[in-house]
Parts: structure tokens; sequence; C-alpha cells
């Protein structure tokens, strides 16, 4: 599964959302324009681009949200792109 750091986002606490995966905050990057974060999931580390003014503590825990229609799959033997 692929998806682009801009096409995820974290939830704020009242948003309902249903597609949305538990995280951790591992660093947050501010870079004037955007703030990049880094959230954990399992062992890995995922990108994703935030507003400007976005704050969070190391290890938080969080809801990572994304959409289904910018989500690209690919094929684990091969690594082609099935969608």
């Amino acid at each position: 599964m692929g998806l682009r750091p801009e096409e995820l986002s974290i939830a704020r606490e009242s948003e309902q959302t249903e597609n949305c995966i538990r995280a951790e905050i591992y660093v947050v990057e501010p870079l004037g324009t955007e703030t990049v974060v880094d959230v954990k999931l399992g062992e890995d580390l995922i990108k994703l681009k935030e507003k400007p003014g976005f704050t969070a503590k190391m290890a938080q825990q969080v809801r990572m949200v994304f959409d289904e229609s910018s989500m690209y799959l690919f094929d684990k033997k091969t690594g082609k792109a099935i969608l």
C-alpha cells in the first residue's frame, strides 16, 4: 500500500472518521509553510504533512487519517502497481 505524505493527516480530537490508523508521534518538524510529521506505525516511520502551527508531543498517540481513493496498491512479490 502506498500513500503520499500530503494525502495523510492527523485526526483532531473531535473529528469522527472511518479511515484512520492508530499511530505514535515520533518527530514534528515545523518548516514554515507546512509541518512534516513522522509517526511510528509498528516498526515503520511514516511521513505526513500538516498545516503550519501543528503541535504534538513525542510518543503521543494519534489517529492518522487517509483517503482510500488516493491509496496505491502494489503486488508484494513483483512490486508492480495493482490499482
